[in-house]
């Protein structure tokens, strides 16, 4: 009967432990909140790539990784435009089956402009109405992250661009 008690008590402390305290009202992923001036602050890329070499099946994989990024950001306006400039350092490897072939260091640059679309219940954003569907993670009123995924029998993309709020 010890035993029953302690668990049961056991049991109340887990369940009292798990609920969380509300943290007040979040902030709704809309376009009015989402109006602002954000720095580039990560980029990373990586496709992979199935073609057919003699009959057989390979597979390439490209990682693309940036850094020190310069005057990088991007400017979503209240009136669906948006801006995306800065430069940044890239680190680009290939890998053919697994194997690295080769690895370049160079400057990009981001330099886009146009209008977008969100999505508030997907939580998407669409940049100038292209294939181009980023997935809102994390959105704050202090920053957010965009997630592009795509998939088919030719291989896969994905990216991922992690915002801070300037104003």
């Amino acid at each position: 009967m010890k035993n029953f008690k302690l668990a049961i008590i056991a049991l109340f402390a887990v369940a009292i432990s798990s609920c969380s305290d509300d943290d007040g009202p979040s902030y709704s992923f809309n376009q009015e909140n989402l109006a602002g001036t954000y720095n580039i602050v990560f980029y990373e890329e990586v496709t992979t790539e199935n073609f057919s070499v003699g009959g057989t099946t390979a597979t390439s994989r490209t990682e693309i990784e940036g850094s020190s990024f310069t005057n990088a950001q991007i400017i979503f306006n209240s009136n669906g435009t948006f801006s995306w400039t800065g430069l940044y350092d890239v680190s680009e490897t290939t890998f053919l089956q697994g194997q690295e072939v080769s690895s370049t260091d160079y400057i990009d640059e981001f330099d886009e402009s146009g209008s977008f679309s969100i999505d508030e219940e997907e939580r998407t954003i669409n940049l100038n109405q292209s294939d181009f569907i980023f997935e809102v993670s994390r959105f704050s009123e202090s920053s957010f992250r965009l997630m592009e995924n795509f998939e088919d029998a030719d291989g896969s993309f994905q990216a991922e661009i992690r915002l801070e709020r300037v104003n």
